[in-house]
Formats: C-alpha cells, structure tokens, sequence
C-alpha cells in the first residue's frame, strides 16, 4: 500500500481550515454558561488560528522551524471547545435508580452514587472485572471524566455487590457491541 505523505497533510491542513467556522458556530450556539468566561479568549486563539492558516503549508502541519505543529494547535482548540459545547446531563439534574449511558475513560454506562458524586461502572483492568466510580465531568479537572449522555433503564434490585457487577458488565459490553455495528 502506497502512502502519499504529501497528500495526507494537505487534507489534513483542508481539515484544519475548517476549524475556525466550526468553533465559532459551537460557541454561538452550544456553550455552557459555566464556561461563559471563557468565550472570548477562545475567540481570540480561534483569529489566531486563521491567520496561521492564511499562511500555512503542508510543512506547517507537523511544524516546522517557524513554529510549533498546526495539528497540536488546531486540535487542542477544537477540543476545548468542543467540551466547553459538550451535551451531556448536569451534575444537579442526575436521578438515583436509573442506569445511564455515560462517557468516561473505562465505561459506557454507570449507575448515579450521588454520595460519592460520580457514577459506580464496571471496570476492568489486568483481566480483573471489579466495580469502580467515575466522577461526574462537572466536579472538574483532574477527577470529572464521566458525562452522563442519558438514562437507559429503571435499575433492578441488587443482592448483591457481585449482581451489581454483572448487571453493569453486561451493559457495558452490549453497548460496546451496539456501537461497533
């Protein structure tokens, strides 16, 4: 297979020209009000992105001795506003006895500990399945990585811990099998 290094820049620079519109419009129209502070230094890096890319080459996307890459610039600013434009359920609306669909760094579902503030998963790690707590996105850096996206089903009555474990296991892996099809 043939790898074109040229071409694969130049549509990644193409991408990245796109970016400015795209930030601008998510801050028009999805930035949360806790991030409200924020918007104008945003805004500010996003006109220091175009006029890099008025002048960018190919050579640029991986950096060169005019400067630092345009990929980890243009990428960091695009995911920053992506979170500050993040759909997810704030901290203050969750509901006990429901089953979410989450996104987090070892889960794809969980169940609201509002004590703990975040939500029990089950995480495996070293061929161990145990459960574990990822905390709510809105209890910020560096703890928050879980985002509630919405509610999946009324919870079942538990036993036991092990039953919770299994229950949790099992939507976990049918989510991961429903987003691979």
């Amino acid at each position: 297979m043939d790898y074109d290094r040229e071409k694969v820049l130049q549509e990644m620079l193409e991408r990245y020209q796109t970016y400015p519109a795209k930030i601008r419009e998510m801050l028009e129209t999805r930035l949360r009000p806790r991030y409200a502070d924020q918007k104008e230094g945003i805004l500010e890096k996003v006109v220091a992105l175009e006029e890099r890319l008025k002048l960018a080459t190919t050579a640029d996307v991986m950096g060169t001795e005019n400067g630092p890459p345009l990929m980890r610039f243009a990428s960091g600013l695009y995911q920053k506003a992506s979170i500050m434009c993040a759909t997810y359920i704030d901290i203050d609306e969750m509901k006990t006895g429901v089953l979410y669909r989450i996104n987090c760094r070892n889960s794809n579902s969980g169940i609201w500990v509002p004590d703990q503030g975040g939500f029990e998963i089950a995480r495996t790690k070293f061929d161990s399945t145990f459960l574990f707590v990822e905390y709510h996105w809105d209890r910020g850096p560096p703890f928050g990585t879980a985002r509630p996206l919405e509610i999946l089903e009324d919870l079942p009555e538990f036993e036991t811990d092990e039953a919770r474990l299994t229950y949790l296991t099992e939507w976990r892996d049918r989510l991961y099998k429903e987003a691979k099809t």
